[in-house]
């Protein structure tokens, strides 16, 4: 059976997670610069080292109600492949929680209809169910966002 490692974090006080190996590094919240006609999502983005990332705040992104932030909001950086190059994103979180392990028989695959969602699956964990996101779907791109990207 295949082990893999997901990055949890907190959202509204229920438990997320992303690919560990997706996970670039982890940032406390700085200035992000407005993008112009961006979706409601994108706060905007930032220079991180010489690349411009895009930041979404996670909340806005699945529906949650926003917050303020707090001593523990942080900003992970994530880098995934779309086609044939890889795009770096942020994603604003409440709090990083911890790294686990995770079997193939605790996941629970998401159905047809939400192939589209950006929840690739749940997964049943000693801390409780955890939702792991597909980091590839949590910016449908359009096409002012795709040139920023670039």
């Amino acid at each position: 059976m295949s082990t893999s490692e997901w990055m949890t974090f907190y959202l509204a006080n229920e438990l997320y997670a992303v690919d560990i190996l997706s996970v670039k590094e982890i940032r406390s919240p700085s200035s992000v610069t407005r993008i112009p006609r961006a979706q409601k999502e994108v706060m905007g983005a930032i220079n991180l080292r010489g690349d411009i990332v895009p930041i979404v705040d996670l909340r806005v992104r699945l529906g949650l109600p926003t917050s303020e932030d707090t001593q523990d909001t942080v900003f992970i950086i994530v880098q995934f492949e779309q086609g044939s190059k890889f795009k770096t994103l942020g994603i604003k979180v409440d709090a990083v929680a911890d790294v686990v392990q995770m079997q193939g028989d605790q996941l629970h695959q998401q159905s047809q209809q939400e192939a589209n969602s950006c929840i690739a699956a749940i997964a049943e964990h000693s801390q409780g169910s955890i939702a792991l996101l597909a980091v590839h779907r949590l910016l449908a791109l359009t096409p002012d966002m795709a040139e920023v990207m670039e």
